[in-house]
């Protein structure tokens, strides 16, 4: 449990994006819009473009909210 908890709090995005598309992926299968194969493929697709593209675009928004000084000897000061 302490593992997935770990995950949703470095990787938010993810952790709730996926999940979403998932579901919707799931209910266009279930009503004939994609098949078997094709969803397999839009899920590989959207994993290919979340994955590293837009994980890097919501990190460059984020910014430390401590500024950390480290000594000489490399100890992170607070």
């Amino acid at each position: 449990m302490n593992k997935v908890l770990s995950v949703v709090r470095s990787e938010p995005i993810r952790a709730i994006l996926y999940p979403v598309l998932l579901i919707l992926i799931g209910a266009l299968v279930a009503k004939g819009v994609l098949t078997d194969f094709s969803s397999d493929i839009v899920i590989g697709l959207i994993g290919a473009v979340l994955g590293i593209p837009a994980a890097e675009a919501a990190r460059s928004k984020v910014w430390p909210s401590a500024k950390l000084t480290i000594d000489p000897e490399g100890n992170v000061l607070r």
